[in-house]
């Protein structure tokens, strides 16, 4: 069977599930696909591409900083996180930094979050989707593990990104912001300081703009 055209998005429980490409297409997820929608220009017909390189359904989409380049990742304890040329639609590597069941997986419960960085985009940070949720960073070139963190349990992660100016990486969620700097091959945590007025609570969202300021 081969898809012809998808007619709707997942996007009630995804977040930062939607990417503009160097090609001028809109990257989004839809089931286990992810599709590449070219709206072209007036008078033309839109066109799209898919995906199809996923078992389950896709719980989690980062573009790269060159815009040319796709990580997503799945659910299920078989998970798997794949990095793909968009222009291809060829898969580059394979993130699987768990054994589960006697398989290489991504993270045994799915992935949640994904998220470019370092210098040139060559890390790639991932975040399960259990009740103990694992950040785990990869050089994704060499599809190598370089840490990996458990969290406890009571710290829900909804939201990954790395800071364009030092590569420090921030998670935020339930009650939970907190900024990761990688070093002699650990992942160290600072959590937020919130000030006399601030408290935590659930944060979605997180990203940095183009001034570097961070926005939640």
């Amino acid at each position: 069977v081969q898809v012809a055209w998808v007619h709707a998005l997942r996007g009630w429980d995804l977040l930062r599930s939607m990417h503009a490409l160097a090609s001028g297409e809109v990257a989004y997820v839809a089931a286990g696909l992810v599709v590449l929608h070219d709206f072209k220009g007036e008078g033309q017909a839109p066109t799209q591409r898919h995906f199809t390189g996923h078992n389950a359904d896709v719980t989690a989409l980062a573009v790269h900083p060159d815009l040319r380049v796709l990580a997503s990742g799945e659910s299920g304890d078989l998970a798997m996180v794949l990095v793909w040329d968009t222009t291809t639609l060829k898969v580059v590597a394979k993130l699987c930094g768990y054994q589960h069941h006697g398989r290489w997986v991504a993270d045994p419960v799915g992935v949640r979050c994904i998220a470019f960085g370092g210098d040139g985009g060559e890390w790639a940070a991932t975040v399960g989707c259990g009740t103990r949720n694992r950040v785990t960073l990869y050089d994704w070139k060499g599809a190598t593990m370089l840490a990996n963190v458990e969290l406890r349990a009571d710290e829900r992660v909804l939201a990954a990104a790395f800071s364009p100016a030092d590569a420090t990486l921030v998670t935020a969620g339930v009650n939970h912001l907190t900024f990761w700097t990688f070093m002699k091959g650990r992942l160290h945590a600072r959590e937020a300081v919130y000030g006399e007025k601030g408290q935590p609570c659930t944060m979605e969202s997180v990203e940095f703009v183009s001034s570097g300021e961070l926005q939640i």
